[in-house]
């Protein structure tokens, strides 16, 4: 009869120890409240990445192997969301795009569609 190998068996490792480990855990959380911080400016990717001393490049990388998501990406779904908070409480699709650091209501319409699938109209109703 032949001896079953067991492998050696380690306790799992502590996953808050792991981020509070990993570099990128830090900066890309940095980099959240950043862009929740200044999301009315619209921060390019650059500022954000000047924020957190990282290339841009090096920044989209890591951002998204964490989030899942790009940096645009994120800022433009926290601006879709907060968008349609201020539709429902009543304020014009105009002042809405203007409080949220966008061009105009095409600009706003564009969000939505692209991260909500619906215009801007839709929500306020």
């Amino acid at each position: 009869m032949r001896k079953k190998r067991i492998a050696h068996q380690h306790p799992p490792p502590d996953f808050c120890d792991m981020e509070i480990k990993n570099p990128h855990f830090e900066v890309v959380a940095e980099a959240i409240r950043y862009i929740r911080q200044q999301q009315s400016q619209q921060p390019t990717l650059e500022e954000i990445s000047n924020h957190v001393h990282l290339s841009k490049f090096h920044l989209q990388r890591v951002f998204k192997e964490w989030a899942g998501v790009s940096p645009k990406g994120f800022l433009q779904y926290l601006t879709v969301e907060k968008s349609k908070d201020l539709l429902r409480a009543g304020q014009s699709t105009l002042a809405t795009s203007y409080q949220m650091g966008l061009s105009g209501r095409g600009r706003l319409a564009d969000r939505c569609v692209e991260n909500a699938s619906s215009q801007p109209r839709h929500t306020k109703r």
